[in-house]
């Protein structure tokens, strides 16, 4: 019970210093999304279902890592991260994956409220969940180098952008694909996406270990 309520304090304490910026999440998933891909359905144009689903792929990514990325930020941020220096790698992990997982989680729950105008919604399901994984770690790579939540969504945002205007998978890692799910798709553009991730984490975080290790040592006096 003790441990709960020092984690619930823990949590509290993270999101009052971002600042309210998690709540703009929680506005665009639950409530701008729905309301476009509402009025998007009730047109009920022909290409409405592919107009609905790119909405999802442009917000639901990013906004599932967008709260992560400003609590991973007072972790690296030169500003920061000293007062956090007990916070071990594995913790700084827990911490940023719980956020992206909340938010994912609620993402999509969203989505399960367009079953009904989303033609192959298990497979959109798969493909969102791949990519999703794949920003987390690519948002946590470009946070340990830039340190900076800014330049992180920067590039997330231009990665995003990208997708958008070219919507195809025959170039590596371009993600965009409204064609039903099979699974060769899966294995040939969205499973790499969840390797590639795995191994981005790996990097920020193990890589991470080794530098502290490096520092550790040199500090000991020579004898």
């Amino acid at each position: 019970m003790l441990y709960r309520k020092s984690e619930l304090k823990k949590h509290k304490y993270f999101l009052k210093s971002i600042h309210g910026l998690w709540i703009l999440p929680i506005v665009i998933i639950n409530l701008i999304v729905p309301l476009f891909d509402f009025f998007i359905y009730k047109l009920n144009n022909n290409d409405m279902v592919i107009d609905i689903e790119k909405i999802i792929f442009f917000f639901f990514p990013m906004f599932s890592v967008w709260t992560g990325v400003f609590v991973a930020e007072i972790f690296f941020s030169e500003k920061t991260k000293d007062v956090f220096f007990f916070y071990g790698n594995k913790k700084r992990f827990e911490t940023t994956i719980v956020y992206f997982l909340c938010f994912l989680i609620n993402a999509l729950a969203v989505i399960l409220l367009h079953f009904y105008c989303i033609d192959d919604f298990i497979g959109f399901l798969f493909k969102i969940l791949s990519v999703a994984v794949f920003y987390y770690g690519l948002s946590m790579l470009v946070m340990f180098f830039s340190k900076s939540a800014p330049i992180t969504i920067m590039v997330l945002l231009l990665y995003d952008l990208i997708n958008t205007f070219v919507s195809s998978t025959k170039v590596f890692l371009l993600y965009e694909n409204f064609e039903i799910l099979t699974l060769k798709m899966f294995l040939t553009n969205y499973f790499p996406l969840i390797f590639v991730a795995v191994i981005l984490i790996v990097i920020v975080f193990k890589g991470n270990i080794c530098k502290i290790k490096k520092s550790t040592i040199g500090t000991h006096p020579a004898y």
